[in-house]
């Protein structure tokens, strides 16, 4: 795997992170 493919991976494996926290969060206070 070249090093910018796994930087991408990384970016949208931190995107979906980040998404995965504010569902978590807005189902906490639902």
């Amino acid at each position: 795997m070249n090093v910018s493919s796994v930087n991408r991976i990384e970016i949208v494996m931190d995107k979906n992170a980040k998404l995965n926290s504010i569902l978590i969060v807005s189902n906490h206070f639902l």
